[in-house]
């Protein structure tokens, strides 16, 4: 039976102390070698952040009107709010400070769920391993970029930590619990939108695991609700102020790209898509060249500058586009659905150093205006399109080895979650009601309908790494737990022979 005493006995164990003092000393001398990139692509929250510090204007004016993209409605608030108190705090030096504030948010959340390692019933070496390829994941080069991300994925990671630890460990979920965690789900929502979904997927689980824990739908229903009644307090407090600054009820205008990227997507499958005689699809046609990002804003700003649209009414008119390919095109969109379902680029998740060290080169140099496939770095992209070793140089072939093993490590565990999860949570339930492998099977099978939703919910838009950021620890517990649970039994059985 797990108890309190065993999920923090991994806090004090030297291994883990060890495992925390490398984790640290790696963000160090990655903070020391990379910069903080204030990337073109994030101005609008910069710009958003100097308009905050200069005056007052911003709480009643959105300057809609200025912009496809107005810099006061593009984003969320809580970056921009980030990045004004390092500015007053670190003065120069403020991108600094906020890197510094991510690293070390982060690190606080990698501890948080290594105890939920540890209770789930993970042994001390399969937690710290745990505790590293969680720190190695997708946080490690998302912690040193200028994007909200590694904030958001820090706070929601501690909060859900801290509500799936006391039900693992058969503590009730306290009002007070529910509601601190209810909270810091709203802080990840004003660091990103997203987290509006995120959140509602979370509130199901919640409720589905306070009821299985024993509790009556009743009082399940209503925790759940408090859960989530913060994030629905703050969405309609953005929505009512901007509307009071514009006259249109909404929590960003990100819509205008996030619509229309995954047209572009299905428009890349089949090009009737933008066949037809509508402004939109004669702009699309004129301007899209790369069916990628660059296509979206150059598309939106033609629609702004030639023929007079704002914000909202591109918004609208891509929201449109896109429901309307869904049902006119569904071979085209679930074609572009299915590339960016590819499980090998969402495998890296699972603590893949290199994978990260790579984004954080290609960040590098897109800020620096230099190519990033070259060299080594070309070869190595040639052999995973080919399979062919002839394609290598001796040097290429020996950056390759490390990356090749971390990948089919990562791939290998990505798997194991993904099918073993149901199959041994479904078996798991059959166990006595109130032990911890019922407990545990609940909250796996919960956390991978949470994975699930998050990837299928991005896979429709647009999904980088940094999107997954947040449920990144999910198949880490998962699959590491169960093989921790294999080699545990292995090794009793051998003792016992």
């Amino acid at each position: 039976m797990v108890n309190d005493e065993a999920s923090f006995r991994v806090m004090r164990h030297p291994a883990f102390l060890i495992a925390l003092v490398f984790v640290v000393s790696v963000k160090i001398f990655l903070f020391l070698n990379y910069a903080p990139y204030e990337l073109a692509k994030n101005s609008p929250v910069l710009d958003y952040a100097s308009a905050i510090l200069k005056d007052s204007r911003w709480l009643t004016d959105a300057r809609e009107l200025e912009s496809p993209f107005p810099f006061l409605l593009w984003r969320p608030i809580g970056y921009p709010l980030a990045i004004a108190f390092s500015k007053i705090a670190a003065g120069d030096n403020w991108s600094y400070f906020i890197i510094i504030i991510q690293n070390v948010l982060s690190v606080v959340s990698s501890v948080y769920a290594a105890i939920l390692f540890m209770a789930c019933g993970m042994n001390r070496t399969f937690s710290v391993i745990s505790f590293l390829l969680l720190s190695f994941s997708v946080s490690l080069s998302n912690d040193l970029l200028l994007f909200s991300d590694s904030l958001a994925s820090s706070v929601f990671i501690i909060c859900i930590s801290v509500v799936c630890t006391r039900f693992v460990m058969g503590h009730a979920l306290e009002f007070g619990v529910i509601i601190y965690t209810g909270f810091g789900l709203s802080l990840c929502f004003l660091l990103r939108d997203s987290y509006l979904f995120i959140g509602a997927f979370t509130a199901v689980a919640v409720f589905f695991l306070i009821a299985a824990g024993g509790a009556t739908v009743p009082n399940a229903m209503k925790r759940a609700v408090l859960f989530v009644a913060p994030l629905v307090i703050i969405t309609s407090l953005i929505m009512g102020w901007n509307y009071m600054r514009t006259g249109h009820p909404v929590i960003t205008t990100g819509g205008s790209t996030g619509y229309l990227l995954p047209v572009l997507k299905s428009a890349q499958q089949d090009l009737a898509v933008f066949g037809s005689d509508s402004l939109l699809d004669q702009v699309a046609r004129e301007k899209v060249t790369d069916f990628d990002d660059a296509d979206t804003y150059s598309i939106n700003y033609a629609l702004f500058e030639r023929y007079g649209f704002n914000a909202f009414e591109i918004s609208e008119m891509m929201k449109e586009k896109y429901f309307h390919t869904i049902v006119n095109f569904p071979d085209a969109y679930f074609a572009s659905l299915r590339v960016k379902l590819n499980f090998r680029k969402q495998a890296p998740l699972l603590g893949d150093p290199l994978a990260q060290i790579d984004d954080l080169d290609y960040w590098a140099s897109l800020s620096g205006g230099e190519a990033f496939e070259t060299d080594w770095r070309s070869e190595i992209q040639r052999f995973y399109e080919t399979r062919d070793p002839r394609t290598l140089s001796g040097a290429s072939a020996l950056k390759l080895v490390p990356r090749l093993f971390f990948r089919l490590t990562s791939t290998t565990l990505y798997f194991v979650f993904l099918l073993l999860v149901p199959v041994v949570g479904l078996w798991g339930m059959r166990h006595e009601k109130g032990s911890t492998w019922r407990r545990v099977s609940m909250l796996f099978l919960a956390l991978w309908v949470v994975y699930a939703l998050v990837v299928l919910m991005y896979a429709q838009f647009v999904m980088y790494a940094r999107y997954l950021a947040p449920v990144s620890f999910i198949p880490i517990l998962c699959s590491l737990t169960y093989l921790s649970i294999f080699f545990d039994k292995l090794r009793n059985r051998e003792m016992g022979s």
